[in-house]
């Protein structure tokens, strides 16, 4: 399945520098038109703000408050792109997205390194290709959040330690890399915890190690010195801010164990896995379909599937598993330990598997060479090819007709089956998904008539291109469309207009974005529910912002008694917001001050939206 190579052809150079260029349009493609949006790219955002505006580099702050719930290094991470990006030029909003973008390039740049040791360059090439346009990575690579930066030193820390393994074995010195895997395991633990690292690295690491009945490698790992650093870098935060008198010790418990156990989160799974193996669908797409083709191939490649070969003994998982090549055995548990790990949390996000991505890409990668480039592989990539290329085509084909020839039609119908639906294209939209919905269909239909597997090339540069197609399309499309309807902008440009220096609330609404748009370092905008109206009814000290309707919901008409509006309401896409205060001529009726029986729809998703964090 895997073989080690050091990875020194001739071609490294030349595939890292496409890899380089390749991901910096994708990634780069339209980051300007994205705003800083919730939930949680607020929170990081101004936190960062903060941090460059005071010069406490210690204790992030939101919204006028210690902000503990992740520890500091991404908040670093973001000042620093920050600071630089603002002195060249760049609004602040726009600077922060270089940081996941940096270390998105650092995790493809490793995920081609390691497949390069694994397999050879080539094999590093496509599984990083593969990677860089998959959809929730490229989404991820641009958005404000602290998942790919955790990524980038959980990946680099087992490419350090594969350095390290195959250098103790030829006896030689191991030193560098050991101190850049001991180093990255330092700064992903000062990036999210410690809890991450032992499911990611630590336990998959342990279990390799017993697989390979190489445990004397530890002997030689230099643990008591490279633990004490790591422990060093990861841990001196929870040190330095419990000396400030804050609780460094609710961080662990909360954030971490807690989460796991579905005590403190808003997303709630208990049944374990399905909720990752429904969202994969989506987040690993277009790649998404590889996978369980790599399952089948992977399995009759190591003989527990038969191959049609009378003479191939058939083996049992446990045999297989014993005799694949050292290399395998690292992927998978690079893989399936953490999947398990996760599956069972009971709390889940898709983000939260973004580590394993560079191993399913690697996957992926392992089945296009071994099927699509090689020999062994001919028949069942021509099958493979065939079925996929017409399915490209009828699909891709289809929906540039629909697209382009009954948009009208189309719309219509999505309106009417999905009312709230906020995509409303413009023609020029339109026209845009129109071609590149043809272009997918045309590269489909080379796929299925023009494969040649002696053309090593050929299906990899027409999968890659129809990738590339769909994430430059999407970033086209979707994004202007989206910024669009948010209109966050204006909206707070125009709030901020109307409510001067007075303090505010919002009601119902997340206060992240306003805590952002408004920038009111010393002066903190609190979040109202039904509960804590009467405490403001009472004693008024704030502007309270509130949504005057939705796509779903009307403005309690007893809520409406009895308050006075302020002004005439604030769009925003197709919400309208409004200013009150109370009014003291119309009591409020207590009614309104017990919770919703239920919530649904636009209300619950920012109940979620206020409790959540990654």
């Amino acid at each position: 399945m895997s073989v080690d190579n050091d990875g020194r052809g001739s071609r490294v150079w030349l595939f890292a520098g496409v890899l380089v260029v390749a991901y910096l349009i994708l990634t780069l493609w339209n980051i300007q038109l994205q705003t800083i949006a919730s939930p949680d790219e607020p929170r990081y955002a101004d936190a960062a703000r903060v941090m460059l505006d005071s010069g406490d580099w210690v204790v992030p702050k939101f919204n006028a408050a210690p902000r503990l719930v992740k520890p500091v290094f991404f908040y670093w991470l973001l000042a620093g792109v920050g600071a630089v990006g603002s002195a060249l030029g760049a609004p602040l909003g726009t600077a922060f997205r270089f940081g996941p973008a940096l270390m998105g390039l650092l995790v493809i740049l490793g995920t081609f390194l390691l497949g390069t040791r694994l397999r050879g360059e080539r094999f590093g090439f496509i599984s990083a290709a593969i990677l860089l346009t998959t959809f929730e990575f490229h989404k991820l690579s641009r958005e404000l959040v602290c998942d790919m930066t955790l990524t980038a030193w959980l990946l680099w820390a087992w490419l350090f330690f594969h350095i390290a393994s195959k250098r103790i074995e030829r006896s030689q010195s191991a030193f560098p890399a050991l101190l850049g895997f001991y180093l990255c395991l330092g700064f992903a633990c000062l990036t999210k915890g410690p809890f991450l690292v032992a499911i990611f690295v630590v336990m998959p690491l342990l279990a390799y190690l017993w697989l390979t009945s190489n445990f004397k490698l530890l002997l030689r790992a230099g643990i008591y010195w490279g633990a004490p650093i790591s422990l060093l870098i990861g841990m001196w935060w929870s040190v330095a801010i419990q000396r400030r008198g804050l609780d460094a010790g609710s961080f662990i418990l909360t954030e971490n164990i807690k989460r796991f156990l579905g005590a403190k989160d808003h997303t709630q799974n208990p049944t374990p896995f399905v909720f990752y193996l429904k969202t994969l669908g989506e987040n690993f797409a277009p790649w998404i379909v590889l996978l369980p083709v790599a399952l089948y191939w992977s399995l009759r490649f190591i003989g527990v599937i038969p191959s049609g070969d009378a003479s191939a003994p058939k083996k049992s998982i446990k045999q297989a598993l014993y005799d694949l090549s050292d290399a395998s055995k690292l992927q998978i548990c690079c893989l399936a330990i953490p999947f398990f790990i996760m599956g069972i949390s009971v709390s889940k996000r898709p983000l939260y598997l973004l580590p394993i991505y560079p191993f399913l890409a690697l996957w992926a990668g392992w089945l296009v060479e071994t099927t699509f480039l090689k020999k062994e592989g001919q028949s069942f990539c021509t099958r493979c090819a065939y079925t996929l290329g017409a399915i490209l085509v009828v699909l891709f084909g289809g929906l540039a007709i629909a697209v382009g020839g009954f948009s009208d039609q189309l719309l219509a119908l999505l309106t009417k089956k999905f009312p709230d639906t906020l995509f409303k294209p413009m023609p020029s939209e339109i026209h845009m998904a129109t071609v590149l919905l043809v272009i997918l269909a045309v590269f489909g239909l080379a796929a299925a008539l023009n494969l040649k597997v002696g053309r090593r090339f050929n299906f990899m540069v027409q999968i890659l291109a129809m990738a590339a197609a769909l994430v430059i399309g999407y970033e086209t499309v979707v994004v202007p469309n989206r910024e669009r309807e948010a209109d966050r902008i204006q909206f707070f440009a125009a709030l901020q207009e109307r409510i001067k220096d007075r303090p505010l609330v919002t009601f119902e609404e997340s206060q992240n974005e306003a805590v952002w748009y408004l920038n009111r370092p010393t002066q903190q905008i609190k979040q109202l529910r039904r509960p804590d109206l009467k405490a403001w009814f009472e004693h008024p000290d704030a502007v309270l912002l509130t949504p005057e309707n939705d796509a779903k919901h009307k403005m309690d008409p007893r809520f409406r008694d009895a308050i006075r509006v302020l002004g005439p309401a604030i769009p925003r896409g197709d919400m309208s917001f409004i200013l009150v205060e109370p009014d003291p001529a119309h009591p409020p009726d207590p009614e309104i001050f017990k919770p919703l029986p239920a919530k649904s729809g636009h209300h619950q998703k920012q109940a979620e939206d206020d409790q959540g964090d990654e």
